[in-house]
């Protein structure tokens, strides 16, 4: 539910960008610091740790890729096709990543234990 959620902000935040006129890179910018921090304020109101400081499977990074498809898609399609495919991409990213316990991309030489939270 979460990732649906993400992946509309992410069009929101997205589309909003590009109605100011803001060029397409930015609008991918602003249409994942919509999401970013409009999980956070869900995440605070419900009493939870952010989502995206856990040990992330791919909630940043699905967000970077439905903000990439977004603006892409919304050129050639209609506003609501544009939204259903952000949607859906940040929704199977997400589900697929916790699934099938994909850790979210790395830097070279890093390793997946410096990625992790522990709760304390």
């Amino acid at each position: 539910m979460r990732s649906l959620a993400l992946g509309s902000l992410v069009a929101i935040g997205a589309q909003v960008a590009l109605n100011a006129g803001v060029p397409l890179i930015s609008a991918m910018f602003l249409g994942i610091g919509t999401a970013t921090f409009g999980g956070i304020i869900v995440d605070v109101v419900a009493s939870e740790r952010a989502t995206i400081a856990k040990q992330a499977h791919w909630f940043g990074s699905g967000m970077a890729v439905g903000a990439i498809v977004f603006v892409l898609v919304s050129f050639f399609v209609s506003f609501w096709l544009a939204v259903a495919a952000c949607i859906l991409v940040v929704f199977l990213l997400s589900f697929f990543s916790v699934t099938r316990n994909w850790p979210s991309p790395m830097w070279p030489g890093q390793n997946v234990t410096s990625t992790t939270w522990n709760d304390r």
